[in-house]
Parts: C-alpha cells; sequence; structure tokens
C-alpha cells in the first residue's frame, strides 16, 4: 500500500501542477488505482476500478488498460465487443491491434485473425511475435513459401537477436520438407550460432547430416543432443548402429555386402527387430572370422537392444585383450557409457 501511496499522491502533485480540473483529478485517481490492482493481479477488483474510471467521463485510454486485463485474463469476446472502439481509437495501435487478432482466433475466427495478422505483419515486419503467428498459419495451409517470405522479412530487416534462433529453425524445418538439405542445414547452423543449447536444433543438424552421408558429422550432432537432454535410449541406439556404418565407410567396405555375407544376413535381422536371429548369425561370423571389426561391432549393438550390457561389456574385453591397439573397442566402450552402463563397469573393462 505505500507504493500505492506514493503514486497517488504523485498523481494529484502532478495533476494539480498542470491545472487540471478536480474531475480529471478522480478520473487519473481511479485509473491509476485500476492499474495498480492489475498488475497486482486482483482481476475483479481492477475491473471494477477501470469501469468506475470510464464512468466518470470520455477517456480512451482506460481502454487500453481494459483490454489488455481482458486480454490477461483470457476474456476474449469481451475484447470482441470492444473491436469498435480499438478500431476508433487504436487503429494504428500494434500491439492493441494484436490483442484483438489473437481474441478472434481463439472465438473460431479465423478468416479475420488471418486478415488481421496479414495486415499486421505488413505495418511491422520485425515484430517478432505477429511474424510468428503468420508464419504459423502459412505452415498449418501447407504455403510453404509464403511462411519463408515472412522469415525472410523479418531476418533481413530486424537486428539480428538471440531469440530470433527459433526462426532459423522453423525455416531449416520448411526448406528440409521442400527438400533443399543443404539451405536446411544453414539455417539449422544460423539457429544453433544464436542458442548453442538448443536441442532440437542439434538433433535436426545430426538428421540433416545423416541424409546428405556425412555420418561423422551426425554423429557429433546427436552427441550434442545427448549431452544437453541425458539418456535417451532410442537416439543412443541409433547412434551407436550409425558408428557402426561409419566405421565401415572408413574401412572403405560397403554398408551392405552381398547378401551371402553373414554381417549383411545379421544386419537385416537386426533392422526386423529379430534380435536373437542377427545374435545367431553374428556368432557364427565371428566364429569363422575372429578378426572381423564389424562382425563385432554389430554384435554390441545387437546386445545393448537386448538390454545385456554385462555380456558386452565382457565381449569387448576379452576382444580388446586380444586386439588391444584397436580403437573400435574404445569407442565401444563411450557408446555403452552413454547408453547408461555403470562408469565402475566401464572402468574395470578397461583396466
Amino acid at each position: 500500500m505505500k507504493n500505492y501511496s506514493i503514486l497517488c499522491l504523485l498523481a494529484c502533485m502532478f495533476t494539480a501542477m498542470l491545472g487540471v480540473d478536480a474531475d480529471s483529478v478522480n478520473q487519473l485517481h481511479s485509473y491509476f488505482v485500476a492499474n495498480y490492482k492489475h498488475f497486482g493481479k486482483e482481476w475483479q477488483e481492477a475491473l471494477t476500478w477501470y469501469k468506475r474510471t470510464l464512468q466518470s467521463g470520455n477517456a480512451p485510454f482506460v481502454y487500453r488498460g481494459l483490454i489488455h486485463l481482458f486480454h490477461d485474463t483470457g476474456n476474449h469476446q469481451r475484447i470482441i465487443q470492444l473491436q469498435s472502439v480499438i478500431e476508433k481509437y487504436f487503429n494504428h495501435d500494434i500491439a492493441i491491434q494484436f490483442i484483438l487478432a489473437q481474441a478472434l482466433a481463439q472465438s473460431g475466427q479465423e478468416a479475420a485473425a488471418d486478415q488481421l495478422l496479414t495486415k499486421l505483419n505488413q505495418q511491422k515486419k520485425t515484430h517478432p511475435e505477429i511474424a510468428f503467428h503468420v508464419l504459423q498459419r502459412h505452415m498449418q495451409k501447407g504455403e510453404f513459401d509464403k511462411a519463408l517470405n515472412v522469415i525472410d522479412a523479418l531476418l533481413n530487416n530486424a537486428v539480428r537477436k538471440p531469440t530470433h534462433f527459433i526462426f532459423h529453425f522453423v525455416k531449416g524445418q520448411l526448406l528440409l520438407q521442400m527438400n533443399k538439405k543443404e539451405e536446411a542445414l544453414t539455417s539449422i547452423k544460423a539457429s544453433l550460432e544464436l542458442h548453442p543449447s538448443f536441442d532440437k536444433g542439434w538433433l535436426m543438424q545430426a538428421l540433416i547430416e545423416e541424409k546428405m552421408g556425412k555420418l561423422n558429422e551426425a554423429i557429433k550432432g546427436y552427441t550434442n543432443f545427448l549431452q544437453i537432454t541425458g539418456p535417451n535410449t532410442e537416439i543412443e541406439q541409433h547412434l551407436l548402429g550409425l558408428t557402426f556404418k561409419a566405421k565401415l565407410q572408413e574401412s572403405s567396405q560397403p554398408f551392405v555386402t552381398v547378401p551371402e555375407d553373414c554381417v549383411s544376413k545379421a544386419l537385416d535381422a537386426f533392422k526386423h527387430r529379430e534380435y536373437q536371429q542377427a545374435l545367431r548369425l553374428l556368432q557364427e561370423c565371428i566364429g569363422t572370422q575372429p578378426g572381423n571389426h564389424e562382425a563385432k561391432t554389430l554384435k554390441i549393438q545387437v546386445l545393448l537392444a537386448l538390454n545385456n550390457l554385462d555380456q558386452a561389456l565382457t565381449d569387448i574385453a576379452s576382444w580388446a585383450l586380444a586386439e588391444p591397439q584397436a580403437p573400435v573397442w574404445f569407442d565401444a566402450l563411450h557408446l555403452l557409457y552413454r547408453n547408461g552402463t555403470e562408469i565402475s563397469k566401464i572402468i574395470r573393462t578397461l583396466q
């Protein structure tokens, strides 16, 4: 109440200095009280004081507070009822017009809301909230080119801000749907420059790079995603499979060899979630080809899918003893750790 009393005293002093009549002083006093109640979230009290202010005389500025009150309390119909007032007094007020557009949309008047939002976006292309609403409308209608135009108009004219990361991200999504992978990747990277800890950005970047065949870059993206979000079994298993595929590429071997190859058959069974069948084929493969790293790496992935971490650690330990200089075992241990294996078990295996 202390702040409120000081506010009222200052208002009275200010109006007295300007020679404002008593009725105007009372009106301003009521308006200050309404604002005070409004900011204190005493919604009903605020509404009572706003109405009292309007009853004391014509004061268009009071409607601004009243409209914001209805917006804050989700009273969309009351805002729409004031549409003629808004058009009369706030025709060039972007903030009030935007509130009206949201009220129209929430009340099911989609066409009117779209028309007003488009008009506001043309007037203020750099307003992020309006732009986001408009591009969402275009995306819902499948109007990707129009959505991209809205994003580009904002990014090309507004001062660069960290919050603009979401527009670069959405642009990347749209370009990917249009099969423009290179451009999409550029947009996602721009998003991550503004927001390096944006988990969905890293996931999208990894997805695009994987589609483009940039497996090592994709692995880094998925790894960054996991570092931000924490354990994720689906992503971790996919990451392990991607690492396996990258190892095959690095060794200049095709990912899928001839149909008769035991690794190829096991890989096909694994893709169809026939884990026991894949495990049996890999056991046979390793028995006849003890130095086949691809078969051993795929076996680790199958054991992970079966949640048999202890057997995976045992196999890695025995293989690493036979070939201690092969880096693939250290990679496998790292991925087991990322999959939730206790660090103490990892250390024992290394020892």
